[in-house]
């Protein structure tokens, strides 16, 4: 269901006491949100034999949870050990290790496309 907000433990945060495990908060996306995504991951530029085609892997990861990041609890910088606030503004993903940027994209993004049924199981 769009909007519907779900936990998300990553697995490298699995095998902690649930107390010290880091929770994303995520929504699932809509499908204009999808499409939005989908259509920036390339771009195409110049004509016939000239023109190319850009992927934005990364830029397009990091969008997907900007996106679709509705909060989280108990992430804790990995320099200071103090816990990082979730403020809701665009740039509280920048605080995110690349590796956890990807699998909250994969996840989103998996499960945007998982059937009703699917979902219920």
């Amino acid at each position: 269901m769009p909007g519907a907000v779900r936990k998300y433990v990553p697995k490298s945060e699995r095998d902690l006491p649930d107390m010290k495990q880091a929770v994303f908060m995520l929504k699932t996306l809509t499908a204009t949100e999808r499409a939005r995504l989908q259509d920036d991951l390339f771009t195409t530029v110049g004509v016939g034999g000239s023109r190319s085609i850009k992927m934005h892997t990364h830029s397009n990861r990091v969008e997907t949870v900007r996106t679709g990041l509705a909060d989280w609890r108990n992430l804790m910088h990995p320099e200071t050990g103090q816990p990082v606030p979730y403020t809701g503004k665009p740039e509280d993903v920048d605080m995110l290790p690349d590796a956890i940027i990807t699998e909250l994209a994969a996840e989103l993004t998996a499960f945007a496309s998982l059937t009703e049924e699917q979902e219920k199981n």
